[in-house]
């Protein structure tokens, strides 16, 4: 199946008038002009460099295969290939590795390999093993409450929160996340932070740090599971606060520059300068494969340890499986979330980053499996596609 026809937005020296998206155009954009948006974030909201340093790129191992002409059994949907998921999910690139061997590569519409895509909610993977890092290193005390690192939050939703309830999202914050409720948080937090345009008169908070203080809480932490993004922008800024560097530096040097990574990255910044930990990270597909190769080899690369294994047997170890079903995801029976990371649990011993709109990192270190994608769907959560892709992935797992 032929890639789609890429639409014509912004093409042209001007571009046609109603080809124009600007970032005070975001509030009225509708499915697919946000095909375009995802590969252009950067062009759009301020954001801080992740600098790959000065070192060559890490090269992939040599393939031995192909899955181009693969095709595998899904449950309820019969035989399958990879061009056949593409051409059903709005994928904008998939990479699949075995055993750090890019085995499929494939890029559509506006992503490029050079092009950095927005990953939404991946960076939360990012920033949860920034944070499992410094409290396996002794500077970061999960134990503590929130405010005991940030007073600024003293009187909020966290005021009684420890920061490994807010590691597993198991935080008691009110934060309604329903992305097709117009009347939702995620509208109010996003003109806040910047990543949405603020109406003609807006007097809100302007900034992370003037948003955060307004949430409360309504129930127990640490009792169920609830994904409230606000928890990661928390993390974020406790990380900043005690190692004194914005989080591009610290992803810089803690995980890009050693990761061999082709390009720069970038995160999406407030206008005070403060990276939006929850979802702001953009990089390019061969990149963020990569990443999920760190993450198979438990932190090694090149037989060297980048981060501490023991994080990653944390990870692998997961969380409280009750109070993650109390969240109620009936596609993730049986799933744990860690860390900022989802655990299914499995045979493959499968963790997924995910993010809304199709944006995955998937890490199966029982099938030496990893695959990364980029997606630009007209939901932000649209389960008939996540319930194809995890039975893609298992599928994909059993036969490499």
């Amino acid at each position: 199946m032929p890639p789609p026809e890429p639409h014509a937005w912004m093409q042209g020296f001007p571009p046609a008038a109603d080809r124009i998206i600007r970032f005070e155009d975001l509030a009225t954009l509708a499915y697919p002009a946000h095909k375009w948006v995802y590969s252009h974030w950067r062009e759009l909201v301020p954001t801080a460099g992740v600098r790959r340093g000065n070192g060559g790129a890490r090269p992939f191992a040599p393939a031995s295969q192909s899955l181009a002409n693969l095709r595998f059994e899904v449950p309820e949907h019969g035989q399958m290939s990879l061009d056949d998921v593409l051409g059903r999910t709005d994928t904008d690139g998939l990479a699949v590795l075995h055993d750090g061997r890019l085995l499929f590569e494939a890029y559509r519409g506006e992503l490029k390999p050079q092009t950095l895509h927005r990953c939404f909610s991946v960076t939360k993977s990012f920033v949860g093993l920034l944070a499992a890092t410094l409290v396996h290193e002794g500077v970061l005390d999960p134990a503590r409450r929130v405010p005991s690192y940030l007073p600024e939050l003293e009187g909020s939703g966290w005021s009684t929160a420890t920061v490994r309830q807010v590691m597993d999202m198991t935080t008691g914050v009110v934060f309604n996340e329903d992305y097709e409720d117009p009347n939702s948080d995620v509208i109010p937090s996003r003109t806040a932070t910047g990543s949405y345009p603020r109406p003609p008169g807006y007097r809100g908070p302007r900034s992370i740090a003037e948003f955060l203080p307004t949430l409360r809480a309504a129930g127990t932490h640490g009792e169920a599971f609830s994904y409230v993004t606000p928890n990661t922008e928390v993390l974020g800024w406790i990380i900043q606060r005690l190692t004194g560097k914005p989080m591009a530096e610290l992803l810089s040097e803690r995980i890009w520059q050693p990761l061999g990574a082709e390009e720069d990255a970038c995160i999406a910044v407030d206008s005070t300068g403060m990276a939006a930990s929850g979802g702001g990270l953009c990089t390019t597909l061969r990149d963020l494969a990569r990443f999920g190769e760190l993450v198979r080899q438990a932190g090694r690369i090149d037989g060297r340890q980048v981060l501490p294994a023991e994080v990653f047997e944390d990870l692998h170890r997961g969380a409280d499986r009750e109070a993650f079903a109390r969240a109620g995801y009936d596609m993730f029976e049986g799933w744990s979330y860690r860390s900022q990371w989802w655990n299914s649990h499995d045979e493959h011993g499968a963790i997924r980053a995910l993010g809304v709109h199709g944006q995955q990192v998937y890490v199966a270190p029982k099938a030496g499996l990893v695959i990364a994608r980029f997606g630009s769907q007209r939901l932000a959560v649209d389960e008939s596609i996540e319930r194809l892709l995890i039975q893609v992935y298992r599928a994909i797992a059993k036969s490499v």
